[in-house]
């Protein structure tokens, strides 16, 4: 009779191969230096960029969705960050966390607008959801309303 495994032993050590060491070397490297040779704005917009295509591997790589959801909330807390700072003259932080409230409200409203359509249907089905924030995104998009995107009444 064999003794009882150890599962401490029995997992495989997680090792790196010397490319990917090499990479992050590379990359680390890169980070540190670029604000030297590059516009350091530019620099912060790529980073923002590079997080929002994290989490859009993580939600579609991993979990096999696509959401139009992040690109709704995206979208306003981004507008309306840009919009408080040059509008209303709040500094970058507060900018930031308008954009943050924001994409929260937004987040809250469509939600609770989805869970009454999802009450009244007795049947939900994630792709009309998504399907629903698509046709209000292009509904706001296509009317333009006053005052939006800069365009004045």
């Amino acid at each position: 009779m064999d003794p009882p495994a150890n599962p401490v032993q029995s997992l495989p050590v997680a090792s790196r191969l010397p490319s990917e060491t090499i990479a992050f070397a590379v990359m680390v490297t890169a980070l540190v230096v670029a604000p030297f040779f590059t516009y350091p704005l530019f620099l912060m917009q790529v980073m923002c960029f590079a997080l929002f295509a994290c989490a859009f591997n993580l939600l579609i790589g991993y979990v096999g969705l696509l959401s139009f959801g992040h690109a709704l909330y995206f979208g306003w807390a981004s507008y309306l960050a840009a919009y408080s700072a040059k509008a209303w003259g709040l500094t970058p932080e507060l900018a930031i966390l308008t954009g943050t409230a924001t994409a929260a409200v937004c987040g809250f409203l469509t939600g609770f607008a989805l869970g009454i359509i999802e009450g009244l249907t007795k049947v939900f089905f994630p792709e009309a959801s998504n399907t629903v924030i698509f046709v209000i995104m292009a509904i706001v998009l296509l009317v333009r309303p006053a005052g939006l995107f800069g365009r004045h009444a």
